[in-house]
């Protein structure tokens, strides 16, 4: 069994990144716009801020109150989209239920969408084309990344997704498509759920439920990816039962230290190549 180490990836990533970084002829600035007080949210916040500020990256984190308003946000993302200081924009979820993230990310200038998740940076992600996106999503590029790290051939392979979002499945599935693969899209409230993830020779998972990935549910021999994230008696773990699944799979990321490393670390490459885009 191979354990796929997203921070060992993710620390490889780096070296090449922070001499990219460091070549530039300005520094590249992300701004982190942060509503209300969640708690995850502001860890997740203070990772990406250290690590970008560690690698040469500026990094801004504007924190608004939860009764923020959806024009308030549209014309901070305006005030920044104008200004040329600013090379990347990224706004943290979950939000408040009043606030409507598909078009606030809608404002985002494409070459500052640094998630990947405008509209136009998303479908190009997913058409098939000349056609490509300015940005990809972190979270998908990651298990892209990962899974070439295996040095494997993708094409034909039956992937199983069980992530509908724009943040992984539907950008994930898109780019396995284009490898070759054929791809099955499920989410947490799929019928049957393990017909379709134990026939999967790749099953990536990200419903937050967890050890809803059993060892019932995955095929001998399959590459396992966990996307997924949550507390079960006061420890971080995954959807995958990961000690339950381990020995029976060809590779598996853990929870924590595996896609959630390289996800920043794809999200600070998004960075770099945002500054390089409007520096020339």
């Amino acid at each position: 069994m191979i354990e796929l180490n997203g921070t060992t990836l993710a620390e490889e990533l780096y070296v090449n990144l922070r001499k990219r970084i460091a070549s530039l002829n300005k520094t590249p600035n992300l701004v982190v716009v942060l509503v209300g007080e969640d708690a995850a949210s502001k860890i997740y916040v203070k990772n990406k801020q250290k690590k970008a500020i560690e690698l040469g990256i500026n990094c801004e984190v504007k924190t608004l109150p939860n009764n923020v308003t959806q024009k308030e946000l549209q014309n901070l993302i305006k005030i920044l989209n104008n200004n040329s200081n600013v090379h990347g924009i990224l706004v943290q979820l979950p939000l408040p239920p009043h606030l409507d993230y598909t078009l606030l990310i809608e404002n985002i200038a494409l070459e500052k969408d640094v998630d990947g998740l405008n509209s136009i940076n998303l479908g190009r992600t997913i058409i098939k084309g000349s056609l490509k996106p300015t940005h990809i999503s972190a979270t998908a590029k990651a298990c892209m990344y990962m899974l070439k790290s295996l040095d494997i051939d993708l094409t034909s392979k039956h992937v199983t997704i069980v992530n509908d979002s724009n943040l992984v499945g539907l950008p994930l599935s898109g780019m396995l498509l284009k490898e070759g693969c054929t791809v099955t899209i499920c989410n947490k409230h799929t019928h049957n759920l393990i017909q379709h993830t134990n026939v999967a020779d790749i099953l990536v998972s990200g419903t937050g439920v967890a050890h809803l990935i059993g060892k019932q549910m995955v095929k001998e021999g399959a590459i396992v990816l966990d996307v997924g994230i949550t507390k079960l008696n006061n420890k971080t773990v995954g959807d995958v039962d990961y000690e339950e699944v381990k020995n029976k799979v060809y590779a598996i990321s853990p929870v924590p230290g595996g896609i959630g490393p390289l996800t920043i670390a794809m999200l600070l490459e998004n960075v770099e190549e945002a500054a390089k885009i409007q520096n020339g």
